[in-house]
């Protein structure tokens, strides 16, 4: 005998779901663990896995996106475009980055990607929603889930080194 359950309208509703539009959304941190590479290059370096839940726009609230936070001199990029967008000043010279468990709750804004179906080596990958940069609320003047939306390079925080 099969186990016995209440299906919700919402989800008697659901679908398979599809990638997020390319643009900014107002997000929560949802979650932190911290995790330790499995990189051969930086095998046990420690990093956070980070889960983020969209607030904005109204048809996509509750959706979650996920990044990796390294933590490790060398490839700070993430995790210093997560607190710069959180509000955190950041400068050169020594820094103790947040417990995870104090990161979840911040809002900020994040610019979702769509990254293709890859094949790495032997590995192949299926499409995906990636986050490409991040900024403050405040910062960021963004019409939210429109089709113009203006982010501005000069308040947005790359994952990138410029």
């Amino acid at each position: 005998m099969g186990i016995q359950v209440n299906v919700s309208k919402k989800e008697s509703e659901a679908g398979n779901l599809v990638m997020l539009p390319r643009g900014w959304y107002k997000v929560t941190i949802s979650d932190v663990a911290l995790k330790e590479s499995k990189s051969e290059k930086n095998n046990g370096k420690p990093m956070y896995a980070m889960e983020f839940t969209v607030n904005e726009p109204a048809e996509f609230e509750g959706r979650k996106v996920f990044t990796n936070a390294c933590l490790w001199d060398g490839a700070l990029y993430t995790i210093i475009a997560i607190l710069k967008g959180l509000g955190y000043e950041v400068d050169e010279g020594e820094l103790e980055i947040p417990e995870g468990d104090d990161l979840i709750g911040g809002e900020l804004m994040a610019r979702i990607t769509i990254t293709p179906p890859r094949k790495v080596g032997d590995k192949e990958y299926d499409e995906r929603n990636d986050i490409k940069s991040f900024a403050t609320l405040a910062e960021q003047q963004v019409k939210v889930g429109s089709q113009s939306q203006t982010a501005s390079a000069k308040t947005g925080t790359s994952l990138l080194p410029s």
